[in-house]
């Protein structure tokens, strides 16, 4: 990893990340990452070992690895913000956000407004009724609390331009990568 110059490291390991499913090379990285002392370095480790296409990994280090992790003052909430950029491990953020609800306003305070910038990072990329209606359910569920209104509302307003967005342009989308489309 030395040999790698410090700017460019940022891209190598996310990129590296995204595109391997070798279990060596996470092992290494983890490694390297509990070892590390400079907290530039084990960030930019943190951002590339998240961006792993193997959700089992990601399971391991967001619950597995849980008590370790906050025994080196990790972040929890900046785990789940890089966790919900990653196409698999948004799930895992989603499922981790709702089911550790009461726990998180409990460790963060209900006013922290970092956990409704959480649901809007994990909600950027909901597109479908499915999410909707689970994103839906949840704010039902669970009441706002002073900072967080206004992020549950901007939630579920993207979620909902989203949706609304992939349906309206679809058929473009489709066409513009040669697909047959039959309309209704």
């Amino acid at each position: 990893m030395d040999s790698i110059v410090v700017h460019a490291r940022d891209v190598v390991y996310q990129t590296n990340f995204q595109n391997t499913y070798n279990d060596s090379e996470w092992i290494s990285i983890e490694v390297s990452f509990y070892m590390t002392v400079d907290v530039q370095e084990r960030y930019r480790l943190l951002k590339g070992l998240l961006q792993s296409r193997q959700p089992w990994h990601l399971y391991q280090f967001l619950y597995e690895d849980a008590d370790y992790n906050r025994d080196l003052n990790m972040d929890l909430l900046e785990v789940l913000i890089l966790l919900a950029k990653n196409p698999v491990g948004r799930e895992l953020a989603w499922y981790y956000y709702r089911n550790k609800w009461n726990e998180l306003q409990i460790t963060y305070e209900r006013t922290n407004q970092r956990l409704g910038q959480l649901l809007i990072e994990i909600a950027a990329t909901f597109e479908d009724e499915f999410h909707y209606t689970e994103l839906n359910d949840f704010l039902a569920l669970t009441p706002g609390v002073d900072a967080n209104v206004d992020a549950r509302f901007w939630a579920l307003e993207r979620t909902n331009m989203n949706f609304w967005w992939i349906t309206d342009n679809s058929v473009d989308m489709a066409e513009s990568f040669g697909l047959d489309v039959k309309n209704n």
